[in-house]
């Protein structure tokens, strides 16, 4: 066939076009599924695909330190420290995370960081080979991962708006959410099994090749240019800046109070579910294991319906709203004395987390400045560092009060101000 078969149509529409009458073009479909719309943006693609295999590894790292730390020690005390060894530095290091994903190349930055995270795992591998692992090469190894993930966290998030643009960033999000909840099914699961069949250094190596392939992904990427910041001042005072421009605008103030109510006050029921299991439900260690996964269920599918829905309106209103309930699903699961109405309450949680979680995120980096995005996002990864004051606060009022009432009580509080952040800040119900 010739190219005039294609060349009428085309001459017809040009001159329809000149004369003003060419049809309105056809509305895409009203329900069509964009699931997976950001990944035609090459770029986050390779961001994507890469961020599950750091996200596997995250995850087949913490069964696979608790495994080691257990067989090492038969110590639920050294269990305890290696995990606030490899917690803290969320706390000491995110703000400085934020700060060089500001003022250092994100895309340089983070080829570093898979390296980091590379080197981690080929150091366990090694030394798991050889037999040559004590326990402060654990502590020390685990310290240094969550000095990885503490750059990692604001890094990728700042870098979602270049990628995909503002239109994009919802399902980008949502995406990112989907990944991160698979990974955490699916990371413990190839891990245990790992463990079992070849062993711990086994893990290890898999984890290795799997940074490797995240390390090939970023290689790949061409990252449009970030937004300028002011390299004459120093780190320090550009972390004060980034710290000054949160706290001078109440909408981002807003939005962070809305992550740390529930953080503090709700969260500290992961804590506390294998006491519901055992004393209060009566359900055992399968019980525990079907409300951990209701949790990640309702989340996961909560993920890839947020990104089927595309750019959703009144998106402040509707993150308020559901941080709102879902303290008031904590706390229906505190007081909840049958078996599958705490299943029901806990999926609840998980889905209307996953709903706050993107559409707050979402927002921060929309209302951001994009000079200050990467240092906004680092406040961000902070407040999931404010779970373990959460868990003193239930977990000495649990001492008190019991278990059910003092976590229907984080649940309550987390509820009311939310509700309050919804009526005092009209800005947040606008966006």
């Amino acid at each position: 066939m010739d190219d005039t078969s294609d060349a009428l149509p085309l001459a017809i529409d040009a001159a329809r076009a000149r004369a003003g009458t060419r049809p309105a073009p056809t509305a895409p479909r009203a329900f069509a599924l964009r699931t997976f719309s950001s990944l035609r943006h090459r770029n986050f693609r390779l961001l994507w695909t890469g961020n599950l295999a750091t996200q596997a590894g995250y995850w087949m790292n913490s069964v696979a330190v608790g495994w080691l730390v257990f067989d090492m020690t038969h110590s639920a005390a050294w269990l305890g420290i290696s995990g606030f060894v490899s917690g803290i530095p969320l706390l000491l290091f995110s703000l400085v995370g934020g700060v060089l994903a500001d003022r250092v190349n994100r895309w340089k930055l983070l080829m570093v960081n898979q390296m980091l995270g590379m080197g981690i795992a080929l150091a366990y591998a090694l030394l798991l080979t050889f037999g040559l692992i004590e326990l402060w090469h654990i502590l020390l190894l685990s310290f240094l991962f969550g000095v990885m993930q503490a750059i990692n966290v604001p890094t990728r998030q700042a870098m979602m708006p270049t990628l995909v643009g503002r239109d994009g960033l919802v399902n980008a999000v949502a995406l990112h959410s989907v990944g991160m909840n698979t990974m955490r099914i699916v990371g413990p699961s190839i891990a245990g099994v790992l463990i079992a069949t070849v062993g711990v250094k086994g893990c290890y190596w898999v984890q290795a090749v799997g940074y490797i392939w995240a390390f090939v992904n970023v290689l790949q990427m061409r990252v449009p240019p970030q937004a300028p910041i002011d390299r004459a001042r120093s780190p320090l005072r550009n972390l004060t800046d980034g710290v000054r421009y949160l706290f001078s605008d109440k909408t981002l103030l807003g939005l962070m109070t809305l992550v740390a109510m529930p953080t503090i006050f709700a969260f500290p029921y992961q804590q506390l579910l294998p006491l519901f299991a055992n004393d209060i439900l009566n359900v055992g260690p399968t019980g525990l294991g079907l409300l951990t996964s209701a949790i990640g269920a309702g989340a996961l599918v909560t993920a890839l319906g947020l990104a089927s829905a595309g750019d959703l309106k009144a998106k402040g209103r509707l993150a308020a709203a559901t941080t709102t309930i879902y303290g008031a699903a904590i706390a229906a699961f505190a007081l909840s004395p049958w078996f599958p109405l705490s299943l029901l309450a806990l999926a609840a949680a998980g889905i209307l987390w996953a709903i706050a979680s993107a559409l707050i995120q979402t927002l921060l980096q929309m209302q951001s400045k994009p000079e200050y995005v990467g240092r906004i996002m680092s406040v961000f990864a902070l407040t999931w560092g404010l779970q373990p004051i959460g868990n003193l606060i239930i977990g000495g009022a649990a001492e008190i009060t019991g278990a059910p009432l003092a976590l229907a009580m984080g649940g309550i509080i987390s509820v009311l101000g939310s509700a309050l952040l919804l009526v005092k800040l009209p800005r947040l119900r606008q966006l």
